[in-house]
C-alpha cells in the first residue's frame, strides 16, 4: 500500500491495525517479506519489492509521486509473476495503471474498487480503461474477494521480459543504484 508522501503512515498502519487481524507495518528497507503481513510504503520513499526483500528508495517521484504504485506493482510483478496482486483503490490521475498492467501481463490478479463508489474516480477508471482486471467490487467486497484469491491455486506465468526492465529500471531510479 502507499500513502502520500505528505505521510500518514503512521496513523494509516494504526487504523488498519484496527481493523485487520493481520500484522500491519511500515516498510523496512531490508527487511525480509513475511506471509500474511500488511507493508506500508513510508511517506516519501518508493516500496520495492523483490524475493529478497523490502527496498525503500528515495529517488525521483513517478507520475507525480513517491512513493509511486507503479514502481511497487512492477517490482512485485516482476519478482513474483502470477502471484502478484495488484488492488487499486480511490486516488487522483492514473497512478497505478503501468503497474496493473505489468502485474496483468505476467499472469498476476487485478482488482479495482469500484469507481461508481470511489471519492476520487481517476485512478480505478483509468486501471479499467486499460486492462482487463480479474475484479472491479465495491469496498465492503474487496476483503472477500481478496480471501478468495489468495486461497485460489495460482498457474505460473513467465514474467515479459519488458517488466523484468521497466522494474530493473525503476528499481535503479526509485534507489540510486547507477548499474543495471
Amino acid at each position: 500500500m502507499h500513502v502520500a508522501e505528505t505521510g500518514v503512515g503512521s496513523f494509516l498502519v494504526h487504523k488498519l491495525q484496527q481493523l485487520s487481524q493481520l500484522p500491519c507495518v511500515l516498510a523496512e528497507d531490508g527487511a525480509p517479506i513475511q506471509k500474511g503481513h500488511i507493508y506500508i510504503a513510508q511517506p516519501g520513499k518508493h516500496l520495492i519489492v523483490s524475493k529478497e526483500g523490502i527496498k525503500l528508495g528515495v529517488g525521483p517521484a513517478e507520475n507525480r509521486w513517491k512513493p509511486s504504485i507503479d514502481i511497487l506493482f512492477r517490482s512485485a510483478a516482476a519478482a513474483f509473476d502470477s502471484r502478484s496482486v495488484g488492488i487499486v483503490l480511490t486516488g487522483y490521475l492514473h497512478d497505478g495503471t503501468s503497474g496493473m498492467i505489468a502485474i496483468n501481463n505476467s499472469g498476476g490478479t487485478c482488482i479495482v474498487q469500484d469507481p461508481n463508489e470511489a471519492e476520487y474516480p481517476d485512478m480505478p477508471l483509468s486501471v479499467l480503461n486499460h486492462v482487463e482486471v480479474n475484479f472491479c467490487v465495491s469496498l465492503m467486497k474487496m476483503g472477500a474477494v481478496l480471501e478468495e484469491v489468495l486461497q485460489q491455486e495460482v498457474q505460473h506465468k513467465s514474467v515479459p521480459e519488458y517488466v523484468k526492465t521497466e522494474a530493473a529500471i525503476a528499481e535503479r531510479l526509485a534507489t540510486g543504484i547507477n548499474v543495471l
